[in-house]
């Protein structure tokens, strides 16, 4: 959000269709009053907001870390031991992006509350609007802590003052928590709009981070990061916890959307099944054909250094989390392919060949081994032949073609739910059947062994969920937040081997300290605005 930018309050409307002669006018300037009439306006208003919650800077950025990604532009390589400069260009442009969300949701708030629209009708668009700003500035907030924060998009002067994290997370709970009842329902709006489990599951996360983070706080290791959250929240943190679990118990008991019991049947689009848009996937970014291999596009592209073979930003995963599966787990038997990198690139011998039996390491493993179409088409190309690159299959469109391509990202789906409930179970009550029996479901559809009731300590149960957070999210955007609030950052990134072949001759220490548990202020918004300076916000000292 550019600081000195005042927002100016105007809907371009495109007035013309067919086919037109060349002086015509292509374009009407309509106020926001005479915008603001009917249902179809408040519609289009809010379908405007979704445009920026995708963007690719924000997976290139916040995959590359944690633990799990890496990057392999060497633009970027810095995030790969943890050090993010204030100049950093995906930064900066995540808070731009983030900051649009803000400002277009404001500016459909605004205007709706101010029209003469039925309230009936309103009140659930600017429901779904507050949802879409919330998470935002949740994003916003759980990377900065301290942000500008604005609730309307009327104000006067150049610098916006700083609001402090805490009354930032206040905001979004007295948000969300208006705007559930209005909210829609699954079959009330096309799939990728916000629907009332994902604004109750966006605020269970809210309230789990809340909890665990302020849980965390240890002065004694990296996670005196976490202090600012422990000064908030620390006399709520079993509040948290059960209004967490009690959100999470509603969305899964609703049965809007359930967890698949097949994991690989939520993933991709295939020649007669197309799997986007499942039971599983409670909100998600919508695919469109021909956007996602190309350059500069809003779909993430999370396929290592394709998208899905076209070179992007990101790297792929580091050896460290490969070792970290289970051999039996279908998130690592199925879920990733590797390019061997002496493959012919012969027309018959365009494939990819999964080679993803921790053999990486193995000089020795033979250089063939079972050859599978993962994508079947002829227009298949096999690039990069000098260095191994790993995808992960679960983001790989099967049907996928020269011009065309689609995917959808989930930002929250029913695991999540699942496992959030298991994690503030044992927080509250230690490692019970309650907690067991969300934990496992998430682990058998994966062919993992279940659980037993009282098998682990709470303490031990705290290592396991996160084990499992890392292994069901993997390049979702969600390890770097988990680590985070689990005060596991460090402890986590320590010693993980990332370069384009998936490993280093010597480790690469990616060492994290309580600064990486929060972002620096990007440095075209410390020019643009005086109220946010250098200074030791996060008093990791005290």
């Amino acid at each position: 959000m550019k600081m000195k930018n005042k927002i100016l309050l105007l809907m371009v409307v495109l007035a013309f269709s067919g086919c037109g002669k060349l002086d015509e006018q292509a374009y009407t300037f309509i106020t926001p009053d005479a915008f603001y009439k009917t249902e179809a306006d408040a519609d289009a208003s809010c379908i405007g907001i979704y445009s920026s919650l995708p963007a690719a800077e924000y997976y290139n950025m916040i995959n590359g870390l944690g633990c799990v990604g890496y990057t392999a532009d060497g633009r970027y390589n810095y995030q790969n031991t943890g050090d993010i400069i204030d100049t950093d260009e995906l930064m900066n442009r995540v808070w731009q992006k983030q900051y649009d969300v803000v400002r277009k949701a404001n500016t459909t708030i605004y205007n709706l509350e101010k029209s003469s629209i039925s309230d009936a009708v309103k009140n659930r668009y600017v429901a779904e609007a507050k949802v879409l700003r919330a998470l935002a500035y949740f994003r916003l907030v759980s990377l900065w802590g301290d942000i500008p924060y604005r609730d309307n998009p009327i104000f006067t002067g150049d610098d916006l003052e700083m609001t402090p994290m805490a009354k930032v997370y206040q905001n979004l709970v007295a948000d969300l928590t208006w705007a559930i009842p209005y909210m829609w329902s699954k079959t009330e709006k096309p799939r990728g709009r916000a629907t009332k489990q994902a604004a109750q599951i966006l605020l269970a996360r809210i309230y789990l981070t809340m909890a665990s983070s302020a849980r965390s706080y240890n002065p004694a290791t990296s996670a005196k990061g976490l202090k600012p959250y422990n000064d908030a929240f620390k006399d709520n943190i079993s509040t948290y916890y059960q209004n967490c679990k009690d959100l999470c118990n509603e969305v899964i008991s609703n049965n809007s959307f359930k967890l698949l019991t097949d994991w690989k049947t939520m993933w991709g689009k295939w020649t007669n099944i197309d799997y986007r848009n499942n039971d599983e996937f409670i909100w998600s970014s919508q695919s469109a054909t021909g956007e996602y291999e190309g350059a500069g596009t809003q779909y993430p592209p999370v396929h290592s250094e394709y998208a899905p073979f076209k070179r992007g930003m990101f790297g792929g995963f580091v050896y460290n989390y490969v070792t970290s599966f289970n051999v039996n787990d279908l998130r690592y038997t199925w879920g990733f392919i590797w390019e061997y990198k002496d493959m012919a690139t012969s027309t018959a011998k365009k494939t990819i060949i999964e080679r993803w039996r921790r053999h990486v390491n193995n000089p020795d493993y033979p250089a063939t081994t079972t050859v599978v179409n993962i994508i079947n088409t002829p227009t298949l190309l096999v690039r990069e032949n000098a260095y191994w690159i790993m995808c992960m299959k679960k983001f790989v469109d099967q049907t996928w073609t020269v011009g065309s391509g689609a995917i959808d990202m989930p930002y929250f789906r029913m695991a999540e739910a699942y496992l959030m409930f298991a994690e503030a179970e044992n927080e509250l009550n230690g490692f019970t059947q309650a907690a067991a029996d969300k934990i496992n479901p998430v682990r058998t559809r994966v062919n993992l062994p279940a659980y037993t009731a009282g098998q682990f300590t709470k303490e031990q149960f705290r290592g396991k969920i996160l084990d499992e957070y890392l292994w069901e999210f993997g390049m979702e955007g969600k390890d770097y937040y988990d680590l985070v609030r689990m005060g596991q950052l460090e402890e986590r990134c320590y010693g993980v081997e990332a370069t384009q072949d998936g490993k280093d001759i010597v480790a690469n220490p990616r060492p994290r300290t309580a600064e990486d548990y929060w972002l620096p202020y990007p440095s075209t918004e410390k020019r643009l605005n005086s109220f946010m300076t250098a200074l030791d916000r996060m008093n990791f000292s005290k």
